[in-house]
């Protein structure tokens, strides 16, 4: 249990860092498709076993912490430390 725990951890802080990584990075990426796909779980979970709108609403917005870190992993521009990309797609 505490193996799953630590994973969910570092998944979590690898999207979180996903979020703000101005280059590529696969870790990120994963963790923000592992996020998304677990979260989304969480909150389909929550929506169909009864009236939880607070739990509905944290594995809500995880969810878009996973997401947002994914697409924005996947249009980065240029490698995993590239000094002259300015963020903007070409």
């Amino acid at each position: 249990m505490g193996f799953l725990l630590l994973g969910v951890l570092v998944a979590e802080l690898l999207a979180l860092f996903g979020l703000f990584n101005r280059g590529r990075s696969l870790p990120c990426a994963l963790a923000g498709l592992v996020v998304l796909l677990g979260s989304a779980l969480g909150a389909w979970v929550s929506f169909t076993e009864g009236p939880s709108p607070v739990w509905l609403a944290i594995y809500t917005g995880n969810a878009g912490i996973g997401l947002v870190a994914l697409l924005r992993q996947l249009r980065a521009s240029g490698g995993p430390a590239d000094p002259e990309s300015d963020g903007e797609l070409r």
